[in-house]
Formats: C-alpha cells, structure tokens, sequence
C-alpha cells in the first residue's frame, strides 16, 4: 500500500486535500481464472480518498503541528480522580435496538 504522499494538497480557497487517482494505485493482478486475467486492485485508493475527504486541516498534510508530548500532571489527575472515586462512569448507551415480531 503506498504511503499518504498519494494524497494532494493546494493552498487555494483555504486549502485543501485532493484525492488520490485511483488508477495510478492501481497493482495488477499475477492471478489467472480460467486462464484469463483477474482485475488489479487499486490498494489504498478507499483509505486515502476517504481520509482526503475527512481532513479538518489539510495543512497538517504539508506542514503538521508539532506533538508536545504527554501531559503527565493531566495522567495524574485523571488517575487520582479515580483512585478518591470522583470520576463519573460512563453511561451505557446502545446504538441497536431490539425488534419485538
């Protein structure tokens, strides 16, 4: 599967990611059926086009905001909050339903 430099960017109107073309990605198939061909797979061609069309900020693309690391202090009280029993459990909550016939 290629990497993300398949994914476009241009500055205009804001920015913005461009997809890849898919039949650039394209890997032909070495199998045979029945003695003819099968069709290549363009691998990656989804994946990138889809996180193409999610970017919030295509700009991270070129040029991504640096990581500053893990905020230990925050780990820590996340913890701690636990460990005195202030943190609140989550809420069950289903996204199905059950169906009565």
């Amino acid at each position: 599967m290629p990497n993300d430099s398949v994914i476009g960017f241009t500055s205009e109107n804001g920015g913005r990611a461009i997809a890849p073309q898919c039949d650039q990605l394209n890997q032909p198939s070495h199998m045979l059926d029945a003695g003819r061909g099968r069709p290549g797979v363009a691998f990656g061609c989804a994946t990138y086009s889809n996180l193409a069309a999610m970017l919030v900020r295509p700009a991270d693309l070129v040029a991504p905001f640096p990581y500053a690391g893990a905020d230990a202090a925050l780990g820590a009280s996340a913890v701690r909050a636990y460990e005195e029993g202030r943190a609140q459990p989550l809420r069950s909550t289903s996204t199905t339903t059950s169906v009565a016939h």
